[in-house]
């Protein structure tokens, strides 16, 4: 029987590493905590996708870089001097562990990091490291 404080011992220890806090939500805008990423809800006339700016995205030009997802296909890379989302002051702050679901978009967070990932399971990863297409 010296399986069981083991066992007991690894539960307790998966236990710790998901925050208990973690919650899921449907905002029009979030932000990574740390501020170096925002991502919004593009509005229906844009592909009812999302769209994140980070200053870890590569440079694409002479306008602000941002990458954008849509409920199906490829994550693309592009610039844009403009912003396509939802006009709304309020912003919603992920922390580790958070999710923002949108029109069948999952977002999911770690300290600095946001994956995202459609229906189609193609997405991205943006994060200290850069930007990777999934």
């Amino acid at each position: 029987m010296r399986l069981l404080p083991l066992a007991a011992a690894l539960l307790g220890a998966l236990a710790l590493a998901v925050p208990a806090s973690a919650k899921t939500t449907r905002a029009k805008v979030v932000v990574v905590k740390g501020g170096q990423t925002i991502c919004f809800a593009t509005i229906p006339a844009e592909g009812n996708g999302i769209g994140c700016s980070s200053s870890y995205l590569p440079d694409t030009g002479e306008l602000d870089p941002y990458v954008s997802l849509n409920p199906r296909g490829d994550a693309q890379l592009g610039e844009r001097g403009d912003y396509p989302g939802y006009n709304t002051p309020k912003r919603t702050v992920l922390r580790p562990g958070d999710r923002w679901t949108w029109r069948g978009i999952t977002c999911t967070s770690t300290p600095k990091t946001i994956t995202c990932r459609n229906r189609d399971r193609q997405g991205f990863t943006i994060g200290p490291d850069g930007y990777a297409a999934l």
